[in-house]
């Protein structure tokens, strides 16, 4: 099978602490899809001495449980939100009712202390919206709401969600070098610049 088993995930876990890594971030697709594993590899990172653990989430999964859980292993959660209407947002995601879970989900996670970050993510359907949807953000309580563009990743890959102005703006027109040190230069050399100070598990 292709999909890593949790024994996968524990080396992995386990050998990023070894080499210095001390945050971990726990993505998807959707986390609490495999709720199980999921809080599997918390409790392992808790243990493992991983002072930093967030989880990112489109929110419409979570239960109360899982909130108390994560506050017991002092775990934040990362929300996508995409609009303060939630036509524009379950249009996005394509699930009615998205918006309205998420919301339920943000706002309990408020409640409850637990410390949390919403990307408002900008692509064509929303482009119009973002602003007013940070606002309504902070109007919820959400004191760190950002705005990020959509990821030229699987679906953010189609035209449909990519807005024309988004990428005339990552488009380089010219050449940008940083000054270089002699620690960027042996740190540059010996990984890849985009992860020089991270580890990155796919």
């Amino acid at each position: 099978s292709d999909v890593p088993s949790f024994d996968n995930w524990a080396h992995a876990i386990k050998e990023g602490y070894q080499i210095g890594c001390r945050r971990v971030q726990f993505i998807g697709g959707e986390p609490f899809l495999k709720r199980e594993l999921l809080y599997n590899l918390i409790l392992l990172a808790c243990s493992t001495g991983y002072n930093s653990l967030e989880v990112s989430t489109n929110g419409t999964l979570i239960t109360k449980k899982d909130l108390i859980f994560l506050k017991a292993h002092n775990a934040s959660l990362a929300f996508s939100f995409y609009s303060y209407k939630d036509r524009v947002h379950d249009l996005i995601t394509t699930k009615k009712g998205s918006w309205a879970k998420t919301l339920d989900s943000i706002r309990l996670a408020l409640k409850m202390a637990i410390p949390l970050r919403v990307s408002v993510v900008k692509m064509n359907h929303n482009k119009e919206d973002v602003l007013e949807t940070i606002k309504f953000l902070k109007s919820a309580g959400v004191k760190n709401a950002k705005i990020n563009n959509v990821e030229p990743v699987g679906r953010g890959c189609s035209n449909e969600l990519i807005a024309s102005d988004i990428l005339n703006q990552q488009i380089i027109t010219k050449p940008f070098f940083p000054k270089i040190n002699p620690d960027m230069f042996w740190r540059n050399r010996t990984g890849h610049n985009c992860f020089s100070e991270q580890i990155c598990v796919g």
